[in-house]
């Protein structure tokens, strides 16, 4: 249980590090 939660919370936090970069990208792409 302790490892799939860990491995979970990994894959959802390294999701949302990847949506971050997309947005920074398109928002620098959009202003620049």
């Amino acid at each position: 249980g302790c490892i799939v939660l860990g491995s979970m919370v990994a894959f959802v936090s390294m999701m949302g590090g990847l949506r971050n970069i997309i947005v920074d990208a398109s928002t620098y792409h959009f202003f620049g």
